[in-house]
């Protein structure tokens, strides 16, 4: 799977806000926030956990994606991304450790 690393210059005339994205076994969740705590856009949609991982990723990036066009198209600057898992993941082995969500506790790389 090919992830986009774009780099872009940050506007400092540009209000900043980061993505919170929240993935679980039945919703992904998302907002976009600057740091007094004003919500510019939220974003929610049904997770397809039995569609796998890799399925699940391009979820989340599309998700980002979306979100970062949005953020142009207000005007904002997205400098950073946090996402909160149901479960503990390895990053370096690729895999959901522990998670109590159904189909995503059968994850494994």
């Amino acid at each position: 799977m090919k992830v986009s690393r774009e780099r872009r210059m940050i506007n400092s005339n540009r209000s900043r806000v980061v993505l919170g994205i929240d993935f679980g076994a039945t919703n992904l969740k998302a907002l976009l926030m600057d740091k007094e705590g004003q919500i510019y856009q939220r974003f929610l949609e049904s997770s397809e956990p039995e569609r796998g991982p890799d399925a699940t990723l391009n979820q989340i990036i599309d998700l980002a994606e979306r979100a970062r066009k949005d953020a142009d198209s207000l005007g904002l600057n997205l400098t950073d991304i946090g996402i909160g898992t149901c479960g503990l993941i390895n990053v370096k082995l690729s895999n959901l450790l522990y998670c109590l969500a159904g189909e995503m506790s059968l994850w494994k790389k």
